[in-house]
């Protein structure tokens, strides 16, 4: 057993000083490029109009901690160009949710699209974990005020700006 580990070692330190080598050897002599691939690698001018990138993001909230922080992050990603879909797991109650700073901004504010859905209850380390993001899909690729709307999907615990 000791004299495995000890070739283990030995051949990870060989390869180490390879790579050093050759790391030494790169940066002594400097490549030498001709004028056609220096005009290649120079990137195409970007219009200065660009269409911006609309983001759909999956805020999941399943207790008092990921609620009170998720105002924050809900805040940080609103955007009129971007749809904001929020899950209350099933499991926490539906009147702490209702009582929330985090409910009146979703309801009030005009800032992108908010669905709040609160139907899946979620166990750790089991399949439930996933039934909110499935949802989510769901909702934007089959409704129509959704559909085609977003070029990204980002999931994001309430926790996640912290």
């Amino acid at each position: 057993m000791v004299f495995m580990h000890s070739c283990i070692a030995a051949s990870c330190l060989r390869y180490a000083r390879y790579a050093l080598v050759i790391i030494l050897l790169s940066s002594t002599f400097p490549s030498v490029k001709s004028a056609a691939a220096e005009a290649e690698l120079q990137c195409p001018p970007c219009p200065s109009e660009s269409a911006p990138v609309n983001f759909a993001y999956l805020i999941t909230v399943h207790d008092d901690r990921t609620l009170t922080d998720a105002l924050p992050l809900l805040n940080a990603v609103s955007s009129k160009n971007n749809i904001v879909l929020v899950h209350v797991d099933g499991k926490y109650p539906k009147a702490y949710y209702e009582q929330s700073e985090l409910y009146k901004v979703v309801q009030g504010c005009e800032c992108g699209a908010r669905v709040v859905h609160g139907g899946r209850k979620c166990e750790w380390g089991t399949w439930s974990m996933n039934e909110p993001v499935i949802w989510a899909m769901d909702v934007l690729t089959h409704e129509a005020k959704f559909k085609g709307k977003f070029d990204k999907f980002i999931t994001l615990s309430g926790d996640s700006l912290p």
